[in-house]
């Protein structure tokens, strides 16, 4: 405990000393704002591309005569005076927003790196009273260290349960079957038997309607264009029966936007009416010819 405490400890500092590091003087952003007011005020028709310095009136710092001191102020070249002076106020912005959101997490961080040197004191000195038995230093210990697992630094090791020899094979081999098609691919098996392929990402549908189903084989996607995954049953689609093609519509019916509706349209077709649409996005697929569809209840099949 006394070694985590000091960790602990260790990393608050660390964290403070990056935030700090994001922080700038207060003072420097009211500079980028008095430059940006001072552009604004600049006449239009005195600009002319390439000017990378001028002086502006700089409105914060006034005067004996009360009129507001010159500012110089390095320009892009590119940008005319109000462009400039819109960068002016965002560079302003970036270190108020840098304060604002800082500030507190440093505030915490001293908190806990105080507390828990703090603690580690108090462990230290309670050392000496755990070999004699001491009731309240046993009791000041567990606190700490119930307090350390609150806090997520200490991770209590769950209990190794003994696993039955057949029902871990059963588990490796599901694992395997489920990584057989790469990355955000998911398998399920069909009524029948056969496998139904389901993409969870773009590439994953690129992958599962481009690669994996076959030109005889049923492809399905929700309808009336609510975005969904791919899904393929790999198998040729007469020897599907009806009850695999409403497994693999619930199954695209629940990968989708629509997935807590009642009911969801589906449409499927064979694979070989699939195309890809000129100047298309990753994942976007049409059809020819004449697709069908069903009406089905998103859901998926338990393993």
């Amino acid at each position: 405990a006394n070694k985590t405490l000091a960790e602990a400890a260790k990393r608050a500092e660390k964290q403070i000393v990056q935030l700090q590091k994001q922080l700038k003087d207060p003072a420097e952003a009211e500079l980028w704002r008095s430059k940006g007011m001072g552009l604004q005020q600049m006449p239009k028709k005195s600009w002319r591309r390439g000017t990378s310095e001028v002086d502006v009136p700089d409105y914060m710092n006034l005067g004996d005569d009360g009129q507001p001191l010159s500012l110089k102020v390095t320009l892009d070249p590119d940008k005319d005076f109000l462009g400039n002076a819109k960068a002016c106020f965002k560079q302003a912005g970036k270190i108020d927003r840098a304060i604002e959101i800082c500030t507190p997490l440093i505030e915490a961080q001293q908190g806990n790196m105080t507390r828990w040197r703090a603690e580690a004191q108090t462990l230290a000195g309670l050392q000496g009273l755990l070999g004699a038995g001491d009731a309240a230093a046993e009791s000041e210990v567990r606190r700490l260290y119930l307090s350390l697992v609150d806090e997520g630094l200490i991770r209590i090791p769950e209990p190794e349960s003994e696993e039955d020899p057949e029902e871990a094979a059963e588990r490796a081999a599901l694992e395997k079957l489920k990584k057989k098609y790469g990355k955000d691919v998911d398998r399920f098996v069909s009524p029948s038997g056969f496998e139904v392929l389901a993409g969870r990402s773009s590439t994953a549908n690129e992958r599962v309607t481009w690669e994996l189903t076959w030109p005889d084989s049923w492809w399905f996607h929700t309808d009336n264009g609510i975005p969904g995954s791919h899904v393929t049953i790999r198998a040729n689609a007469n020897n599907c029966t009806d009850e695999d093609i409403e497994f693999a519509a619930g199954i695209a019916a629940w990968h989708s936007k629509a997935r807590t509706k009642m009911y969801v349209p589906v449409m499927y077709c064979y694979g070989n009416q699939l195309k890809k649409p000129p100047r298309r996005k990753t994942g976007q697929v049409s059809t020819t010819g004449g697709a069908k569809s069903i009406d089905v209840r998103p859901c998926l099949p338990e393993e």
